[in-house]
């Protein structure tokens, strides 16, 4: 409670005159009286007026605005060419919105729900795998996958990150590398390729089983791949140009005879029936 004794008095205000080193007009700067006599001289230092301050502040915030939206956009491209997708796919007429294909209308209507729905800013636990073939060559597999990676990271929004969270790899590339970290004093070992195929938020796998490179150990390769995803609860895309499970002529491979009964049991679940089929004729030539 107030002294009654005591009465209230309004601090005495000092008023100074200067010019502005902005625009050199006239403001003044007014500071209280201290109860010993003195006021705060330090306020005395300003020298700009008040619309001079708040026009400096709103120029520093536009220009952090564009520091980091040219670090973002910085860090996108960096992504994007680690991301293993091949440079022919980075170029502006291969984006997943500008496909167009008499014929493959559905197909392309759920890939793209696909990657407009995964969630890209966050680690995709859970979200569903997907399994796309064609039985000819040419016909945009490659292509509608690789823009799935490009449609998340050109939208990536944040820039605490140097390596791509979604990995594309060519099975003729993946076996490569696989070979090669078998080697005494690889650079990267086999187990390192496959802790990166394990912890991708989206792992690409294009051209599995390609004609030609069928080796009999390819089984053990796909399970060990696809029940790493499985029990990370992580998505996984398959390219391929086999059917899943009926080979296109009497005597030819299906996709589960070259990944296994177990590692199509497993994919066929995490794809929760996201199964589709581009078809046409090979356009490359």
């Amino acid at each position: 409670m107030e002294d009654p004794g005591k009465t209230s008095q309004t601090p005495q205000m000092i008023t100074e005159s200067k010019p502005c080193r902005g625009c050199g007009q006239t403001f003044d700067i007014c500071a209280p009286m201290n109860a010993n006599g003195t006021y705060a001289r330090i306020l005395f230092r300003q020298e700009f007026c008040q619309p001079c301050i708040d026009r400096q502040l709103h120029e520093r915030e536009e220009t952090d605005h564009q520091v980091r939206a040219a670090s973002l956009i910085f860090r996108r491209q960096e992504m994007l060419a680690n991301s293993g997708i091949p440079p022919k796919f980075l170029t502006d007429s291969e984006r997943l919105d500008g496909f167009q294909d008499t014929g493959n209308e559905k197909t392309y209507a759920t890939i793209l729900e696909y990657a407009r729905a995964f969630p890209s800013m966050e680690r995709p636990t859970g979200y569903p795998s997907l399994l796309v073939y064609g039985r000819n060559n040419g016909v945009g597999k490659t292509r509608l996958v690789c823009g799935i990676i490009r449609h998340l990271l050109e939208s990536w929004s944040r820039d605490n990150r140097h390596q791509s969270p979604y990995l594309f790899l060519a099975m003729p590339d993946l076996r490569l590398q696989l070979q090669m970290g078998l080697r005494f004093q690889a650079e990267r070992t086999a187990e390192m390729v496959y802790a990166d195929c394990k912890l991708a938020w989206l792992l690409v796998l294009d051209d599995v089983g390609k004609e030609g490179l069928y080796r009999a150990d390819d089984a053990e390769v796909y399970f060990k791949l696809i029940n790493d995803r499985y029990n990370q609860q992580l998505p996984t895309i398959v390219t391929s140009n086999l059917a899943p499970d009926k080979p296109w002529v009497k005597g030819g491979l299906c996709l589960a005879d070259i990944m296994g009964l177990a590692t199509m049991s497993r994919l066929k679940e995490m794809c929760q029936s996201r199964v589709v089929e581009v078809r046409g004729e090979d356009r490359r030539g």
